[in-house]
């Protein structure tokens, strides 16, 4: 086209080292938003478990079940756990009041799985306003203990990224007019 320039680089070596400058530069930022991001899932998963033993604690009505099945599996070892994790799963059949049979699986504890036989009679706990959400009731529930980390992660994540978020950009500006450069109450001065 005429009178139109078109001007193409060649030199990949700036773009490389671009690119690398980015991440050398933001490698916290990155770190911070990952486990800010990991601690709010753990954080949003605790609140769920958490909600759900109060409707338990509400609602919840006890019946007499059948153990249909009992197994045990292993987990490999991942990335937080060094060790092969075990668990200890059943299944179970009940039926409510007005003669609906439900069947259900719980994860339990390796005493109360060893406690439980197939065929055998079980204590299920189920929610009045919806009965195929159930549970095996004599199984501890300390789901309030998996939000405490959670939200400890989180906001350790936040405290990380809230003074490595405003010293990217903002900290010339900050040390410039002694105003605050994140969230946090620090000041550059």
């Amino acid at each position: 086209m005429p009178g139109r320039e078109v001007s193409v680089s060649m030199d990949t070596g700036n773009d490389k080292k671009h690119v690398r400058s980015f991440w050398q530069k933001n490698v916290m930022l990155i770190f911070g938003a990952v486990w800010l991001v990991l601690g709010l899932g753990a954080l949003a998963g605790g609140a769920y478990a958490f909600r759900l033993n109060q409707r338990y604690a509400r609602e919840g009505v006890t019946v007499e079940g059948v153990v249909l099945t009992r197994s045990v599996s292993v987990s490999r070892a991942g990335v937080r756990t060094k060790t092969p994790t075990t668990h200890h799963d059943v299944t179970y059949r009940f039926q409510t009041p007005d003669g609906t049979t439900h069947e259900g699986a719980d994860s339990l504890d390796e005493d109360l799985w060893n406690s439980l036989r197939e065929q055998g009679p079980v204590t299920i706990q189920y929610l009045a306003s919806d009965p195929s959400t159930s549970r095996v009731s004599d199984a501890s529930r300390d789901t309030w203990l998996r939000a405490v980390p959670a939200a400890s992660l989180a906001a350790s994540a936040a405290l990380l990224w809230c003074p490595i978020y405003g010293a990217g950009s903002k900290q010339p500006a900050a040390i410039e007019t002694g105003r605050s450069c994140c969230c946090a109450s620090r000041h550059w001065a």
